[in-house]
């Protein structure tokens, strides 16, 4: 009788540490590092609705289905800044033909549409 009577006693006082040891997965995993969420930059194209060269290279992206984001420096004046500085920082500072295109810290002048798609 007194061996059952311990047992008992011993399972109510182990229990709560059995269930506590079997949730450590849990309290690990909020304690684990989160995962970070890695962006990956954003094709910008700059130009104008009025080059046929920035008009022929944005369809060609279309039909492949790439996202960009287009813009018209012709209609925007800080845009057209935006772009300059971004090819000075490339230290390009010839001529500039549209289209331009950023991706990243990367900065191409009247790129073939190859350049693009590697850097992609």
């Amino acid at each position: 009788m007194k061996s059952r009577l311990r047992i008992i006693l011993l399972s109510t006082l182990l229990s709560p540490l059995f269930f506590i040891a079997c949730d450590t997965k849990k309290s690990e995993r909020k304690s684990s590092p989160v995962a970070k969420k890695i962006e990956t930059p954003t094709l910008i194209l700059y130009g104008s609705n009025s080059c046929d060269h920035c008009l022929e290279f944005k369809s060609k992206l279309d039909s492949l289905n790439i996202k960009y984001k287009f813009n018209d420096v012709e209609q925007n004046q800080a845009l057209a800044k935006e772009m300059i500085d971004a090819v000075h920082s490339v230290n390009y500072y010839d001529y500039i033909q549209f289209p331009v295109v950023k991706y990243g810290k990367q900065v191409f002048v009247n790129p073939e549409l190859d350049q693009v798609l590697n850097i992609l």
